[in-house]
């Protein structure tokens, strides 16, 4: 695990309108322009509160609720999951138009200002994953002055350069491995297609997302690092199923329809590192960052690059970005206790 303190920056205010729900209840929704957003809460009432962002797009928070990293953090803190809208549990009238960074920095806020009401004078924290990091980072420029510090697990902060740098990681890994590796003719020639398809196409756009996403699936099992595997043997994923989510809510997931609804709306080339409206350069608080060295969903530069932008550029000393060399995308279940320990006395010293 490399330590690496940089520079940092977190992000400002907007306002939406909430709803609140009593305050004994542990699932409830928040109402926000036509969605009614799924909010869960888990750990006991403790003066600091960690609000997680899930990835996709088009996850649900449910799934990282059972978790066992985010079960131990509820330990130490109260720790609340929401779902976007069109994911998860959300309800209610979902337009394509309404699939856009301004709407879900809305929503966001709308879920931020529900927890302020509920636990008033309570320190919230701003947590995300993956596409979590595009939606946290956006509320973050806008809401910097509410936030103490914030934490990002690869967070794609640049979506357009994400696009552009899956293929030539997968390409430079791919023949890494067919020159270190003595295979047989027909795996050579499973991963000879997979190498000829990436430099076919050096952008991954949305139609060919899914294919991307099962080839570096295939990857991460030879890395050791198969999350499918990971979520059946902590039995997460159980919680991908209607019947099992958290106090019945429905989960779909409409990961192609949200993509192509970004796509649609402008926001497939998104970057935080220079977005005028939504730029980290707006973030001064403490960022704790993680990325992993054999991530190939949201290669680690890419983070890294939105990271470096914080503040302009003036580093913030309590800033720290956690590089783990063997990790995927998702390091939650093989560095959990690593996580755990750096997340605790991040919160706890900020």
């Amino acid at each position: 695990m490399k330590l690496l303190k940089k520079v940092c920056v977190i992000v400002a205010i907007l306002s939406t309108s909430c709803s609140t729900a009593p305050k004994d209840r542990k699932t409830y929704f928040v109402l926000s322009n036509g969605a009614r957003l799924p909010v869960y809460e888990n750990g006991p009432d403790t003066d600091k509160i960690i609000l997680f962002t899930h990835g996709g797009p088009g996850a649900s928070g449910v799934v990282n609720y059972h978790m066992p990293f985010f079960q131990e953090l509820a330990r130490h803190y109260k720790v609340i999951f929401w779902d976007q809208r069109g994911s998860g549990g959300s309800r209610g009238h979902i337009s394509k138009d309404s699939i856009n960074l301004h709407q879900f920095v809305d929503d966001m806020y709308a879920v931020y200002q529900s927890v302020e009401t509920r636990y008033p004078k309570k320190k919230i924290y701003v947590m995300g994953h993956s596409f979590g990091g595009l939606v946290g980072g956006a509320f973050l420029s806008k809401f910097n002055h509410k936030v103490p510090a914030s934490i990002f697990v690869a967070p794609a902060f640049n979506i357009g350069q994400v696009t552009k740098t899956m293929s030539p990681v997968m390409i430079e890994w791919i023949e890494s491995y067919l020159a270190r590796t003595h295979l047989p003719e027909k795996d050579r020639y499973y991963w000879d297609s997979m190498l000829s398809y990436y430099k076919k196409n050096p952008i991954i756009g949305v139609d060919s997302f899914n294919i991307h996403l099962s080839n570096t699936s295939k990857v991460d099992e030879v890395n050791g690092n198969s999350q499918m595997c990971d979520y059946v043997k902590y039995g997460v994923a159980k919680y991908f199923i209607p019947d099992n989510v958290l106090d019945s809510l429905d989960f779909f997931s409409e990961s192609l329809l949200i993509l192509h609804s970004l796509g649609a709306n402008g926001e497939a080339n998104r970057n935080l590192s220079t977005d005028k409206e939504f730029g980290l350069d707006k973030v001064s608080s403490p960022m704790l960052l993680f990325t992993g060295g054999l991530d190939f969903v949201v290669p680690q530069a890419t983070s890294i690059d939105g990271f470096n932008h914080l503040n302009n550029g003036v580093s913030n000393p309590n800033s720290i970005h956690i590089l783990f060399d063997d990790a995927s995308h998702e390091p939650f279940f093989r560095f959990k206790n690593q996580m755990l320990q750096v997340v605790v006395e991040f919160v706890d010293n900020n």
